[in-house]
C-alpha cells in the first residue's frame, strides 16, 4: 500500500523559488485564474504560472512515450534515458523524485521527470523562466486527484505573437516577414537569441510555436516558456512554424 499524503499550501506570496521540487501542494482555492491549451491547463497566481498536463496533453504522453506506438508524424522516438521503463535512471538524476514515485506513482513522475529533463537540455542556449516540477492535489465532487505541474516565474515581455500584423497580405508568402515595423528594430537582438535553437541538434526539440516566446525590450532577453518534450507533439506543423520563425525573426 502506498503511504498516505498531505498537501502543503502554497506560500503566501507565491514565486517560483519558494516551490520545492518533487512536492505535492494543494491546488488554490482563491486567487487564481486559469485558462486551458489543448496540452496544457494554465493557471495564473501572484508571480507564478502553473501548468498541468490537460487530459489529451496526458494521453499523448501515454500514447507516445509510454506505450511508444509508432506515428508517420513523430519528430523523434524516445531516447534512452526517456522510456518509461527507464524511469530508475532519471530518478537517479533527479532524486528529488524518489518519493513521488511511491506516493504518486511512475507514470504522473515520469512525465514530470521528462520536462525536468528538457528543462536541462535546452535552458543552456535560452533563456527560461525559473521552473519548479511538482505535484498538484485538486479537490473534486467526490474525491481529490493528483496532478504533475511545472511552476514557473512569470515574465513580462512582448509576445512574438504580438509583433506580427496578422491583417498583412504579402505575395511571398514564404520569404516577405510580417513583423509590424514598430518591432523591426528588435529584431536582431530576438534572432540572435534564436539562432542558437535552430542549430541542427537543437531545433528538433523546441515546439516552434509562435506564443512560446516573450522578449522582454528592458533587458532585451528573449524567453522560451514551453517545456513540452517533442516526442509528444508532431513534426509536420512544427516544421510549418519554424518556417515562419525563421521567415520573420531569423535574420
Amino acid at each position: 500500500m502506498k503511504p498516505k499524503t498531505t498537501p502543503s499550501p502554497l506560500p503566501d506570496t507565491c514565486s517560483a523559488d519558494r516551490i520545492q521540487d518533487g512536492a505535492l501542494y494543494q491546488w488554490p482555492s482563491t486567487g487564481i485564474q486559469e485558462c486551458s491549451t489543448l496540452y496544457s491547463t494554465v493557471a495564473f497566481l501572484d508571480q507564478i504560472v502553473i501548468k498541468l498536463p490537460s487530459s489529451h496533453g496526458f494521453d499523448e504522453y501515454n500514447k507516445y512515450v509510454v506505450k511508444e506506438q509508432a506515428d508517420n508524424d513523430a519528430i523523434r522516438g524516445n531516447e534512452t534515458i526517456e522510456r518509461f521503463q527507464n524511469v530508475d535512471q532519471l530518478l537517479a538524476r533527479y532524486p528529488s523524485c524518489r518519493q513521488a514515485q511511491i506516493t504518486i506513482g511512475d507514470k504522473k513522475t515520469h512525465w514530470l521527470l521528462l520536462h525536468k529533463l528538457q528543462y536541462d537540455r535546452l535552458k543552456r542556449s535560452i533563456k527560461i523562466p525559473e521552473t519548479r516540477f511538482c505535484f498538484f492535489s485538486k479537490k473534486g465532487f467526490l474525491f481529490a486527484s493528483v496532478h504533475p505541474g511545472l511552476v514557473q516565474r512569470r515574465v513580462t515581455g512582448i509576445s512574438l505573437w504580438d509583433m506580427i500584423d496578422h491583417e498583412v497580405w504579402h505575395e511571398d508568402r514564404e520569404h516577405e516577414p510580417f513583423v509590424r515595423q514598430e518591432y523591426e528594430s528588435l529584431i536582431p537582438q530576438i534572432s540572435a537569441q534564436l539562432a542558437p535553437l535552430a542549430t541542427h541538434d537543437l531545433f528538433m526539440h523546441i515546439n516552434w510555436y509562435i506564443k512560446n516566446f516573450i522578449f522582454d525590450p528592458k533587458t532585451n532577453i528573449l524567453y522560451y516558456l514551453d517545456l513540452k518534450p517533442s516526442n509528444i507533439f508532431g513534426k509536420w506543423r512544427n516544421d510549418q512554424k519554424l518556417r515562419e520563425i525563421r521567415r520573420d525573426f531569423l535574420r
